[in-house]
């Protein structure tokens, strides 16, 4: 797991406890979607050129 991927991880976890969410098999699953998130934007880039996550997102 890269160190992106272990804050994340454990910042959810955090969360999940302190909001007293119950997401059982869902974590992973947004764990990995944000890490691909992160490594897929580049600030160099326009914001045309980034991948688009949600429909409603324009920018």
């Amino acid at each position: 797991m890269s160190e992106l991927e272990n804050g994340l991880n454990k910042l959810l976890e955090e969360h999940q406890h302190e909001s007293g969410l119950h997401v059982i098999g869902g974590r992973r699953k947004l764990m990995d979607r944000l890490v691909q998130f992160f490594e897929d934007y580049r600030p160099d880039y326009r914001p045309e050129d980034r991948p688009q996550y949600g429909a409603d997102r324009s920018h």
